[in-house]
Parts: C-alpha cells; sequence; structure tokens
C-alpha cells in the first residue's frame, strides 16, 4: 500500500528589528503614504505577528501570490537591511520604502512614431482648403481622416489626434 504525504508549505518566517517595526508602523499608518507602500508595510507587520497568508490575504484583500511575494522579498533583502541598519541607520527608511515599491515599468510600446505625431501637427498648421478639404478650420475628425488619406499614418481616432495637438510643435 502507497502512501501519499501532502506536504503543506510554510510561510516564510519575518524578522523585524525595532527600528525596522518602527518605520514599518509609520508606513502603514501615514496620511501622505502611497496606498501600495502602506499595504505593504502592513503585510510586513502582520507576517512578522505571525499571521498566515491566508489570513493576511482576507485582512488586506489581496491574493495568495502578492502576500507569498512580499514576505519573501523581505526575507531576501533581510540580510542586507540588518547591514544598513548597522553601518548606515539614515539610509533604512529610504531602503524600506524602495524595497516595498513597485519598480520601474516602461508601459506599453509607443503607437505612433515622432515622425508621424510631427506630420499630424504640420496638416494642422496647413489651412484645409490648401489639402483639398472644403472647411475653414481642421477638426480632430478632419485631420484623422486627412492623415489617414495622406498615409502619415494607417490609422488614427480624433481623440488621439486631439491629444497631438493639445502637446503642441515638437
Amino acid at each position: 500500500m502507497e502512501r501519499y504525504f501532502i506536504m503543506l508549505l510554510q510561510a516564510t518566517k519575518i524578522e523585524l528589528t525595532e527600528k525596522q517595526k518602527t518605520i514599518l508602523e509609520k508606513l502603514s499608518k501615514g496620511t501622505h503614504v502611497k496606498l501600495n507602500l502602506k499595504i505593504r508595510a502592513t503585510l510586513i507587520l502582520y507576517a512578522a505577528e505571525n499571521m498566515t497568508n491566508g489570513e493576511i490575504t482576507r485582512k488586506l484583500n489581496l491574493t495568495m501570490g502578492t502576500v507569498r511575494k512580499w514576505r519573501d522579498k523581505w526575507e531576501e533583502i533581510y540580510a542586507q537591511l540588518l547591514d544598513i541598519e548597522n553601518k548606515k541607520p539614515y539610509k533604512l527608511k529610504e531602503y524600506i520604502e524602495k524595497t516595498l515599491s513597485d519598480d520601474y515599468r516602461s508601459g506599453r510600446n509607443a503607437t505612433f512614431t515622432p515622425e508621424q505625431v510631427a506630420g499630424i501637427i504640420h496638416l494642422s498648421l496647413q489651412s484645409p482648403e490648401s489639402e483639398g478639404v472644403p472647411i475653414t478650420h481642421w477638426t480632430a475628425s478632419s485631420l484623422a481622416r486627412k492623415a489617414i488619406e495622406l498615409k502619415i499614418v494607417e490609422s488614427i481616432s480624433p481623440r488621439q489626434v486631439g491629444r497631438f495637438l493639445k502637446i503642441g510643435p515638437i
């Protein structure tokens, strides 16, 4: 007869020094602290109180993956935190905030090249009559249609044309 064992995952143990705890408490209760920092500071404080990941998940309305991620991240940097606390205590708060902040994300790639934007802005500076459009002033819709017709862009919404015009000449 075979026996099957279910291995329960043990949550990462979180340790805090008094200085770290004080900084995290200030972040978690601060009125001028970004919400993501407040939540993550609170998460680490709960973890240090030996709350389970499930309890933290329910209390903070987070996913289990998020709780695990920040517990693991704290464990990874704990030795560095101790080192900073001993050698450069004035840098501790800054390092904790940096650790609990979002990583830089570049965002989506630009849809339009600078040349296309410049082409649309240049077109907007021409009179509609000179471009064969029977109106006296450009609208975002008429500019969008003409930019597509002139093959400056493959497609574009009037709203996006409006955004380009709002930023002005480049």
